[in-house]
């Protein structure tokens, strides 16, 4: 993946920024860099050269007169990647033609206050438990690929019309946009939140673990009547929509008892051969042996901190340059 291969990025920060913002940077970065590009690392910044973001980036080394200003603007490719939590990225950059994506947040937001600010706290996990907040920093990664996005567009603006441009991507707002239908049901007057065993499509335990069981309320049920082979669900009172809505108690008590007889593999099995959009809850062992993942070449192997090899994955995302001789021939 090399399309950005002529991009040259600046990793700086603001005094004592977020860690959340300094992680979407480097998410930001590395995926650009897994697309070609040469990420430098500015003296401040503080990056970690054993972890997936901060892998394969060289420290900037200026001289002693040049600013991370005076760099970008020194060649029309460069781009400054900047993790800010002071207001006014446009007053630092006045009158300076350089390009830059800025990703904001302020010093105290982290993951749990962002997730909490966007309502994605109050969406998942047990309503009578504590909000859940997701693990391996999904609001800094959402943030990031919010500001990868912005990078190939700024680059795109640079190589197509020769101008620079500026990008400023929020983290809460990057968040809450994934967060979208809260924010549409509060627009409406409606309040969308976590409904734990009540909800459409629960998580419920297997024989090793657990599944979300996912279907379409309308088109699938004879689906899944066929899939669970139980008499009981043949019952008329579920023939309706609005009948299985009434009785949602008593039929999913037939799922649970089902799905507990089953491992996660022969239900990821059953739900392909039955057409039923649901799935086995993966753990990480199970991801690092997923045959599909696997087929892809979904992780690489590298040397960690301490010496040791380390399996991590790969960019999410592949891109690859089709050849002229691949492409089918121009009618005549």
């Amino acid at each position: 993946m090399n399309f950005l291969s002529e991009l040259e990025i600046l990793q700086i920060c603001s005094d004592n920024p977020s860690p959340s913002c300094i992680r979407a940077v480097e998410f930001a970065g590395q995926l650009a860099a897994k697309c070609g590009a040469s990420v430098r690392v500015a003296p401040a910044f503080p990056s970690n050269p054993n972890s997936f973001g901060g892998r394969g980036k060289r420290r900037w080394q200026p001289d002693p007169q040049q600013t991370a200003l005076d760099w970008a603007a020194s060649k029309p490719n460069r781009v400054l990647l900047v993790a800010n939590t002071d207001q006014g990225i446009d007053k630092v950059l006045a009158g300076q033609d350089v390009s830059a994506v800025e990703v904001f947040m302020e010093r105290w937001q982290s993951e749990p206050t962002l997730c909490a600010q966007t309502a994605f706290a109050d969406m998942l996990g047990d309503p009578e438990r504590e909000p859940l907040v997701p693990a391996a920093h999904y609001a800094a990664g959402s943030a990031g690929y919010a500001a990868f996005c912005a990078l190939t567009a700024v680059f795109n603006k640079i190589i197509r019309l020769g101008k620079n441009e500026v990008a400023c991507v929020n983290g809460m707002s990057a968040l809450a946009w994934i967060n979208w239908k809260a924010a549409a049901a509060g627009a409406r007057g409606d309040d969308i939140s976590r409904e734990g065993k009540a909800a459409e499509w629960p998580v419920i335990p297997c024989k090793d673990g657990f599944t979300a069981f996912v279907f379409n309320g309308i088109r699938d049920w004879k689906a899944v009547v066929k899939l669970i082979d139980d008499d009981r669900l043949r019952d008329e009172k579920y023939d309706s929509f609005e009948d299985r809505k009434k009785y949602r108690d008593e039929y999913m008590a037939v799922v649970r008892e089902w799905a507990l007889t089953k491992t996660k593999s022969e239900l990821n099995a059953l739900y392909v051969e039955y057409q039923v959009p649901a799935a086995a809850v993966s753990s990480p062992a199970d991801l690092l042996q997923d045959p599909l993942l696997l087929h892809r070449n979904a992780f690489e192997t590298v040397s960690g901190g301490n010496g040791q090899q380390v399996k991590t994955p790969l960019a999410p995302h592949r891109i690859v340059n089709k050849l002229a001789s691949d492409s089918p021939a121009t009618p005549k």
